[in-house]
């Protein structure tokens, strides 16, 4: 979730990347962003690149800035003398001193595409207040949490694992993630290595975190989709462990498809879903299911005053947009 002001000088962008983003005088930046009310101007501590699509940055954290492990913030950037905003789950965890950040280019995104070019000379507009319904607060008291992760829903993972008292409240921590390629595991990863030897989490990671992985396009040790690994009994069986029980606790973190997905097996095995103020079972991002839902009741309805038959495969394309949380829709509350 996130996206940048960019410092710009003449010589920074070559003639193809000024004609998609425009440059900003300083003298608008100051002016417009001082005026934004509850929003903070935060510099580029450093930019990590993992593949042509997906990268990593970390940013200076204000004093005044806080936030619980698995929420997401609002961040801007200015595009052709615009303010732009999208959400991007914050993947460091809250005694860090800095805000760190996981992005993925999207085709024919602008805001993705302008985001990729940050450098430690940029900044970012940051919104003070964070939200977000991935957090154990939300969760009643347990024995295994899994975090049940896909793409983007790494950021999360990588805070709550970073995070001590997710390790005080359960007795294990399973991390379960797909992918469709190897390379998109890089940021995970590392950031595992990185943990190994962070005082705080440490002791930890060694006795309390368990790591599956599994890539579905490419050949390697473990492969297959969440839902998949999970109803054919495929996860319990690889992890050596007992069956699912009524004292696991879930995360769904991931893109639109792996939320409905991921719900609807859960609730399927008997597991209630949980709120900060109703805590349960599982917790899931509801902007992609609430927004979702939303979005098809309109376009039925719209479908149907057009008098389109939605089973038809040219009315199921129009049904086939992506709603995540680096989209612009407004978020729901999980309040």
């Amino acid at each position: 979730m996130t996206n940048m002001l960019t410092t710009t000088t003449d010589n920074l962008l070559n003639t193809q990347r000024q004609l998609v983003v425009g440059l900003v005088p300083m003298e608008y930046k100051i002016n417009k962003i001082i005026s934004l009310d509850g929003y903070i101007l935060a510099s580029v501590l450093g930019v990590t690149r993992y593949t042509s699509t997906l990268f990593s940055f970390t940013t200076e954290r204000l004093v005044m800035f806080g936030f619980r492990s698995g929420e997401y913030v609002t961040m801007g950037l200015v595009i052709r003398g615009e303010l732009v905003f999208r959400d991007y789950y914050i993947c460091s965890p809250t005694w860090s001193n800095k805000l760190e950040f996981y992005s993925m280019v999207t085709p024919n995104d602008l805001f993705s595409s302008f985001l990729k070019m940050i450098t430690t000379s940029s900044s970012v507009i940051i919104k003070k207040k964070t939200s977000g319904c991935l957090v154990m607060e939300a969760l009643n008291p347990g024995n295994r949490l899994f975090l049940l992760c896909t793409d983007i829903g790494v950021a999360v993972v990588s805070s709550i694992i970073s995070e001590p008292k997710t390790y005080a409240n359960f007795n294990e921590v399973i991390v379960v993630m797909t992918c469709k390629y190897i390379q998109e595991l890089q940021y995970f990863s590392d950031k595992l290595k990185q943990l190994r030897q962070t005082p705080q989490v440490k002791p930890y990671a060694r006795h309390k975190l368990r790591i599956y992985l599994s890539v579905t396009h490419e050949p390697y040790p473990y492969s297959g989709e969440l839902t998949w690994l999970i109803k054919s009994g495929t996860l319990i069986a690889d992890l050596n462990t007992y069956n699912f029980d009524k004292m696991d606790r879930f995360m769904i973190c991931g893109s639109k498809e792996t939320t409905l997905s991921g719900l609807n097996l859960l609730k399927s095995l008997g597991y209630n879903e949980g709120s900060v103020r109703y805590p349960g079972d599982f917790v899931y991002e509801k902007i992609f299911v609430d927004q979702t839902f939303k979005l098809i009741s309109e376009l039925n309805s719209l479908l149907k005053w057009l008098k389109m038959d939605p089973s038809n495969e040219h009315t199921m394309a129009l049904l086939s947009f992506n709603c995540s949380i680096s989209s612009p829709f407004h978020l729901q509350s999980c309040y």
